[in-house]
């Protein structure tokens, strides 16, 4: 009778450990130090927004700059609010920014972070982007890079062009010879350099 007990209480203890380490982990955003942008409900604000030119089908394309100064777990960058036509054929392009040797390292969102020991992933909606960074179990990552910088590039269609979406753009990028995962190819094209 003991040992069939102790089975169903270990059993028990067993299910209840398994079910709490199922659930999606929370955690409060660190507010990074306030160095221009706004912070309101754990979102920054631009600090800098650069107005590009239009190239093919693109009718305009932005950059919005977005001071971090720390080494986040995760990030909320809000940006104007996009119509759902917008939204629904708008390219965001992210890059976190680290100071090297004087020098800015970017690197793409989604990808490996700058130490390479975790990866960030993003998630655009009409009104903000949240980043995240996690380890090689999709846990968030303990440590985390110190980044200076946020970037993100924001490409409309033309409306001369209809209906153009997401991947009528990256297939126009791609035809100019433009990799989307280098930040300067990008800005260089759209004349959105500092």
């Amino acid at each position: 009778m003991k040992t069939r007990i102790k089975f169903l209480a270990y059993s028990g203890l067993s299910l209840a450990m398994a079910l709490i380490s199922c659930q999606k982990e929370e955690y409060a955003l660190p507010n990074p130090p306030n160095r221009g942008g706004t912070i309101s409900d754990n979102r920054i604000a631009p600090t800098a927004v650069v107005v590009g030119s239009t190239k093919g089908i693109a009718a305009k394309a932005n950059r919005y700059d977005y001071r971090v100064g720390s080494s986040p777990r995760e990030l909320i960058l809000s940006y104007p609010r996009l119509t759902e036509e917008e939204w629904q054929s708008n390219l965001i392009l992210t890059y976190m920014v680290q100071k090297v040797d004087n020098e800015d390292a970017y690197y793409v969102v989604p990808g490996k972070g700058a130490s390479g020991a975790y990866s960030m992933y993003k998630n655009d909606k009409r009104t903000e982007c949240s980043i995240v960074f996690l380890d090689s179990e999709y846990r968030p990552a303990q440590e985390v890079d110190y980044y200076d910088m946020t970037k993100i590039v924001m490409i409309l269609p033309s409306p001369e062009t209809g209906n153009a979406s997401r991947s009528q753009l990256m297939e126009e990028l791609n035809k100019a010879g433009i990799d989307i995962n280098d930040y300067h190819q990008v800005t260089h094209h759209f004349d959105l350099e500092n």
